[in-house]
């Protein structure tokens, strides 16, 4: 395997350096080749264009889709909190839900420190729907359609400690009309 790997890394080289030329036939169409055309007719040498080096940036490490919310120093942030996304729904599904309830993961590292008084808040499209301490939830009756959904730490006094990324989904129902 490694020997046709290096066939074929070999091949590849040896072919990029070759000239590539361009003329337009009697009947106006281009043709490309990499052999000069007949002497009658006028080619352009085509030259491969020479790309800047690529540029690599490095990733941000500990976020996992959480974005820490204002309010809280950044040493603050990083102690309570290192991740907090949703883990079902995925984001931009279709779900199948004809009676219109929904099941929601959470999944917050470290644990969520019910100790402390901290709750996870769900909002849908915006508007607050549950709130608790556990790491699922249940919503019942939706609506068909697209919808957003976002959860957040709160601390006892209501302030927001990190947030997830918002998921996007449609959710999918049988007509009523028929």
């Amino acid at each position: 395997m490694i020997v046709v790997a290096l066939i074929l890394l070999c091949w590849t080289a040896t072919t990029a350096g070759q000239d590539i030329f361009r003329w337009s036939n009697d009947d106006g169409s281009v043709t490309y080749s990499d052999q000069a055309p007949p002497t009658q007719t006028e080619a352009t040498r085509i030259t491969p264009e020479t790309l800047p080096p690529l540029q690599i940036v490095p990733a941000v490490e500990g976020t996992n889709g959480a974005r820490p919310t204002a309010g809280l120093d950044n040493a603050s942030r990083a102690r309570t909190y290192a991740s907090f996304s949703i883990l079902k729904p995925k984001a931009r599904r279709a779900i199948r839900a004809n009676d219109g309830d929904l099941a929601v993961a959470v999944d917050v590292r470290p644990g969520l420190r019910i100790a402390a008084g901290h709750t996870i808040q769900l909002y849908l499209n915006g508007k607050s729907v549950a709130q608790g301490t556990q790491s699922t939830f249940h919503l019942a009756a939706l609506n068909r359609g697209a919808h957003h959904l976002r959860a957040e730490v709160l601390d006892p006094d209501g302030k927001a400690l990190i947030s997830t990324d918002t998921v996007h989904f449609t959710l999918l129902r049988h007509s009523r009309l028929f």
